[in-house]
């Protein structure tokens, strides 16, 4: 997983501009197991015994521990979409300014192409 930045002279209103490219993508199901994990992986109940009746007593997670719950989520999700390939790859900033400019080039050379007719 990569994240590029890139700064841009004189984006807009003559200030730099700075672009952000994240490599990775998520694809449709990989959405679905990041919204499941959102809404239903941090439950902030832990067991805390049992009451004098028997029954379970739950308590409020540490700060630490849903940090620590979270983070170990978050690397078994990571590594259960990559594992089975639901990241797309998305091209770093040099290979999607050689595409553009390839495509440019074969519309030029078209262009060209259709004046000689």
């Amino acid at each position: 997983m990569t994240i590029e930045l890139k700064i841009e002279k004189e984006k807009y209103q003559d200030k730099p501009e700075l672009t952000i490219n994240d490599t990775d993508y998520f694809g449709n199901k990989a959405k679905i197991v990041v919204e499941l994990v959102s809404r239903w992986g941090m439950v902030a109940a832990m067991a805390d015994g049992e009451d004098k009746a028997g029954r379970a007593k739950l308590r409020l997670a540490t700060e630490q521990e849903l940090v620590d719950r979270a983070m170990k989520i978050a690397d078994l999700m990571f590594s259960e979409l990559e594992y089975k390939e639901w990241l797309i790859q998305v091209p770093d900033f040099e290979t999607q300014e050689l595409a553009v400019q390839n495509i440019l080039e074969e519309n030029e050379n078209e262009n060209l192409a259709g004046r000689d007719h």
